[in-house]
């Protein structure tokens, strides 16, 4: 920002609730809205040149970026910001080294929120792990397809959970029913159809307790693509070999509890 707009004045840190941070599927920075969530940066006082500078180099013309106007804080005080946002996408691309390292030297020599850095640090370095640190502990991602999902019998083992979203695995596989769900890898039928999550440790382990992991079920890290949202990593069970009746749609319903 000091290179590319010299007549502009920074102004300090501000926060951004009710939205995340992501990487898009280009492999850039962007933000999109969340239920929960809070996104720091930095404040900026623009000159109407400067802008017309980021304008170009961000792409707003072509596409890139869009231009936004979202309500900041600083210091208890909400100040009207210009974004830059970028297109949502239910992709998640690849991040360039030097670019994350960009990032996360800026967090620090802005001193932004000791948990905040680690966050970005677990979105920008590590990927491929189904959890991320916020507000100083550890959080994991969480699919389920059965007995867990909202108004089925065994939620109530999620009530100090957050609901992420709706969605389905990225790859096929195969679910069962015999009075209970069986998702398995043994066959590739169809995505399978559940909810997201995020669940502290205790939660997972109750949940690990739940299903007989690793000796009945086993926990591992899949892809899901949210209806709404960027793809996660998170967790999911599954079971070694099928059993019951297949379910070709991969939506386990109240039916299949009969």
């Amino acid at each position: 920002m000091q290179q590319r707009c010299p007549g502009s004045k920074c102004l300090g840190t501000a926060s951004l609730k009710r939205f995340a941070f992501v990487i898009t599927a280009r492999g850039f920075a962007s933000i999109q809205p969340t239920a929960e969530g809070e996104v720091w940066g930095v404040l900026w006082d623009l000159t109407p040149e400067d802008e017309t500078r980021l304008d170009e180099y961000e792409g707003v013309r072509s596409g890139c970026y869009r231009k936004q106007i979202l309500t900041v804080e600083r210091d208890c005080i909400c100040f009207e910001a210009l974004v830059y946002i970028a297109p949502p996408t239910k992709k998640r691309g690849r991040v360039n080294l030097d670019y994350a390292a960009r990032i996360l030297t800026g967090a620090k020599a802005h001193q932004l929120p000791e948990n905040y850095q680690a966050r970005l640090k677990a979105i920008l370095q590590r990927p491929e792990e189904a959890s991320f640190h916020w507000h100083n502990k550890i959080e994991y991602f969480l699919f389920v397809y059965g007995t867990l999902k909202a108004n089925f019998p065994n939620h109530h083992l999620l009530a100090d959970a957050r609901f992420l979203g709706s969605g389905h695995t990225a790859t096929k596989h195969a679910l069962y029913s015999a009075g209970i769900p069986y998702a398995t890898k043994a066959e590739s039928v169809s995505p399978i159809v559940g909810e997201v999550y995020l669940v502290d440790a205790a939660t997972l382990a109750r949940i690990d307790k739940l299903e007989g992991h690793p000796h009945w079920y086993c926990r591992e890290v899949v892809t899901v693509n949210l209806d709404e949202g960027e793809p996660v990593r998170a967790w999911i069970y599954f079971f070694l070999e099928p059993r019951g009746r297949l379910i070709p749609s991969g939506e386990y319903t109240l039916n299949h509890l009969r």
